[in-house]
């Protein structure tokens, strides 16, 4: 049940944000609340693991962030907050809002794979109709890529997007 709850938020951040490229702030701490209650219920993750995992991933979108601000202040010649003009609260309030769900090797999986997903869509959006704003809704399209994850998780018993292990023997053949 808290499975479809999580899918509704979900699909009401994927809508809000394609619509007007904008979320509301309380989808987020709702949606932290969720994953840490439904890991606990039905994966049986304990504190110590969540907060573990979580800690790593909120470091490894820190590090992110930082090197992005970084980069574009050097290339500017100025402090760039990419807050303001890059990225938005809500890309980043998501991103920091899964990492209360997703393990390590989870996390980065869905990072990568959902970025390069993102990218491929916008590029052919922009190919097909150039006059499109020119704001990527980041935080909804990852949102609907979490929904197929979270998907695959409810078909398939072998995976699960709070543990590692389900990928370890594909990293090691």
């Amino acid at each position: 049940m808290l499975i479809f709850l999580i899918i509704f938020i979900l699909l009401a951040v994927f809508v809000q944000d394609l619509r007007g490229r904008s979320v509301y702030w309380f989808w987020f701490p709702s949606l932290v609340i969720l994953f840490i209650i439904d890991a606990r219920l039905n994966h049986y993750q304990t504190f110590k693991t969540q907060w573990q995992s979580a800690s790593l991933c909120l470091s490894f979108i820190a590090i992110q962030l930082l090197l992005v601000t970084l980069y574009f202040s050097a290339k500017h010649k100025q402090w760039i907050n990419i807050s303001k003009e890059l990225l938005g609260w809500g890309d980043i309030l998501f991103l920091c809002s899964i990492a209360f769900y997703l393990s390590i090797l989870n996390y980065l999986l869905f990072y990568v794979s959902s970025l390069f997903i993102v990218c491929i869509f916008w590029i052919s959006l922009k190919i097909l109709s150039p006059k499109n704003n020119k704001q990527i809704p980041l935080a909804g399209l990852q949102a609907l890529i979490l929904i197929v994850f979270l998907v695959i998780q409810l078909l398939s018993r072998k995976v699960d997007l709070t543990s590692d292990n389900w990928l370890l023997p594909y990293i090691y053949k």
